[in-house]
């Protein structure tokens, strides 16, 4: 449904300067790596259909009712089969609470990537579930291998991502032009 609500605005919006640059694609995106094509099932949960509420293990918004399953392909394959190039483009991630595994999932595939790595803005949700301390330290790893990230939740001495501030909200990581 959420889907259905964008490409509705995109076909609304279709006159717009903006809008015959945008590319919408229905795959979901899941852990990994990867370059091959291999989806993974997982299972879905969420209060009620169609809102932001639905995810993996915990559910957002009261208990979960609804399930189902759904294909998700690793970033790098997706982005790869859509021919965008990893150094322009902007990925935003809010998965509500999956971050602590995805971010992670993405360590191998960024190390490989010469030069300029995709923009991305992630949203965390603490409120939801916190990430472990070895995933903290994981997204403080995917922190260090951009030229501009939020250097007030990097923790050197731990090695860690950390701080309260840092736990709930938006944050910014990018290679400068």
């Amino acid at each position: 449904m959420a889907f259905a609500d964008v490409e509705t605005n995109l076909a609304l919006n279709k006159n717009s300067a903006w809008a015959s640059q945008v590319n919408l694609n229905h795959h979901a995106v899941g852990l990994g790596s990867n370059w091959e094509g291999f989806p993974i099932n997982l299972n879905m949960s969420s209060a009620s259909v169609g809102n932001s509420c639905s995810g993996l293990g915990k559910v957002a918004c009261g208990n979960a009712k609804v399930f189902w399953k759904v294909d998700a392909y690793p970033l790098p394959y997706l982005l790869n089969r859509w021919n965008i190039p990893t150094n322009d483009v902007f990925i935003k991630v809010d998965v509500e609470s999956f971050e602590c595994q995805l971010i992670p999932s993405w360590l191998p595939w960024l190390k490989h990537i010469k030069g300029k790595k995709p923009t991305f803005h992630i949203a965390f949700h603490s409120q939801i579930t916190k990430c472990s301390t070895e995933e903290y330290q994981h997204v403080y790893q995917f922190g260090l291998m951009f030229e501009s990230r939020d250097n007030a939740c990097m923790n050197e001495d731990r090695e860690e991502w950390m701080g309260e501030h840092c736990l709930s909200g938006e944050f910014l990581f990018y290679d400068r032009i």
